[in-house]
């Protein structure tokens, strides 16, 4: 970032012209010891990211490009994190390098500024994945889930773990969009400073509303698993300001209900109630996979106006038909009210006297019911109905999906059936 020296106003790199007053400002940064900038990514209060290349004038051509976090004056990196910093980069070398980004050096720039040089890849950004039709087939989005949860299961048998997961971290490399691959930009410590205040957006977010960090409970493996269903609403819905996840899964329309049912207990805020491991999400994962349908591919391009206009009859029908509907019913019950009241009085004693002789014979029924597990509600739901008294020592009679609702309840089976899964594996 670069600050205008007429107002203060502080602004991005990329900008020659300060938008507050109009001032003229320097050309931003160009280049950081003998990489050239090709491309800013990222600016934070913290550090900056960028594209970069070997100046080709001194290490000649075919050099690869690099991704470089500068690290700012305010971020407070020095001697002693720069040090820390170089000491995890042998652990993070351990990992395989098809499924997570390398990083390859920690060095101090000319000018005193300390930056990471990492492995460039070439992703897809998010908002580009959610405007395209990439995540509108239920199969490729488990698929997408199933790739993700595999990574992070090959990241918990290595002893490592990200309870900070945010959507940032994954990427989808453009070379492997169609088999919707993962790479996971893992640091294994999230923080340059733990105490630090100023946070990007998404982190900021997970940080404020994630149940373990907010009860200040022990951080392990299943708070990477709530961080993960956390991503998993955000991709099924393109909202990152949520708030109420669970309640949340439940608006989401032809959602599969056993996919409904994993995101919901990983996300639960008791962490015994998640999933114990990450292998169990992908088994779980999985097993939704096995049944689902493969679908004909993404519509093309030139299909897509036929396709439209198609609907748009199809709802000038549906216009009509309910126009029709309504314009019927409207008259039948003018033709009904003129009807009944041809002869009110007469048939209002008897319509009085009929409900009447029932009045003494009609109860309200109402049942609830639940599933508990150690004292916690995983499911519940109520049932409301009418019973006529059959004698004065009030025996009802009823039908059986109001006195016994459990036994219809198709939720509550696949919810005990999802449970069960999940505990045998």
């Amino acid at each position: 970032m670069k600050q205008c020296k007429s107002c203060g106003q502080i602004i991005s790199q990329k900008i020659t012209m300060c938008p507050a007053c109009g001032s003229s400002i320097v050309d931003g940064i160009k280049y950081i010891d003998d990489y050239k900038i090709l491309a800013i990514i990222h600016e934070g209060r913290s550090s900056l990211v960028c594209k970069a290349k070997k100046d080709s004038a001194k290490k000649g051509h075919g050099e690869k490009p690099v991704s470089i976090r500068l690290f700012t004056e305010t971020s407070g990196v020095d001697t002693r994190i720069a040090s820390r910093l170089v000491a995890e980069l042998e652990e993070l070398n351990k990992l395989p390098p098809e499924h997570f980004v390398q990083h390859y050096a920690i060095k101090k720039s000319s000018k005193g500024l300390w930056y990471r040089v990492s492995e460039w890849v070439d992703a897809n950004d998010w908002g580009s994945i959610f405007m395209s039709d990439l995540l509108n087939d239920p199969r490729r989005v488990v698929t997408l889930f199933h790739n993700i949860a595999s990574v992070l299961d090959l990241l918990h048998k290595k002893d490592h773990f990200m309870p900070y997961l945010i959507l940032e971290d994954i990427l989808i490399p453009k070379g492997k969009t169609k088999e919707l691959c993962v790479k996971i930009n893992y640091k294994l410590s999230r923080f340059l400073n733990a105490r630090a205040t100023h946070h990007g957006p998404m982190l900021q977010k997970l940080l404020e509303c994630h149940p373990d960090i907010i009860n200040q409970r022990a951080i392990d493996f299943k708070s990477g698993i709530w961080s993960l269903g956390k991503i998993f609403i955000e991709l099924l819905t393109a909202d990152h300001n949520l708030k109420d996840f669970s309640s949340r899964v439940d608006e989401i329309e032809s959602l599969d209900s056993e996919l409904a049912v994993l995101i919901k207990i990983m996300l639960s805020d008791d962490p015994d109630l998640r999933p114990q491991t990450m292998g169990k999400v992908v088994s779980a994962l999985s097993h939704i996979l096995d049944r689902l349908p493969y679908s004909d591919g993404p519509p093309s391009s030139n299909k897509k106006k036929p396709k439209l206009l198609k609907e748009l009859r199809w709802f000038k029908k549906v216009v009509v038909m309910l126009i029709l509907i309504i314009a019927g019913i409207v008259t039948i019950g003018t033709v009904s009210w003129l009807y009944v009241n041809f002869d009110k009085n007469k048939k209002d004693v008897i319509l009085s006297n009929f409900v009447e002789s029932y009045a003494g014979s009609i109860a309200f029924l109402m049942v609830e019911y639940w599933l508990t597990n150690t004292e916690q509600i995983v499911y519940k739901n109520r049932v409301e109905g009418t019973a006529f008294l059959v004698d004065t020592q009030g025996y009802l009679l009823t039908n059986r999906h109001v006195a016994c609702p459990w036994l219809d309840d198709t939720s509550l089976f696949q919810v005990y059936g999802q449970y069960a899964i999940l505990k045998k594996t």
